[in-house]
């Protein structure tokens, strides 16, 4: 977990360390599914995410790259909010 992650989710560090996406945004499984599909096929993924508004904030746009490794993901996004308004 890191700081520019917390606010994107718009969540504390420790909320995010210590709970699941699934508990966090049960409304909503697009990343969920991303994830769990790059972990069973070993294979990397890139999609464009649009979130939701969440705790106060806007609908923003992402590019994610989500990559396995070893029993996990690692995940990258760039917000590119800015380009499409």
């Amino acid at each position: 977990a890191n700081e520019r992650a917390t606010n994107w989710l718009g969540v504390t560090i420790d909320e995010l360390s210590t709970s699941t996406l699934n508990k966090l945004y049960p409304y909503d499984q697009t990343l969920f599914n991303q994830y769990k599909q790059v972990l069973l096929t070993g294979q990397s993924s890139r999609f464009v995410f649009e979130r939701q508004p969440i705790h106060n904030q806007p609908v923003r746009w992402f590019d994610m790259q989500v990559e396995p490794l070893d029993g996990s993901v690692v995940v990258t996004f760039t917000d590119f909010t800015g380009q499409i308004e």
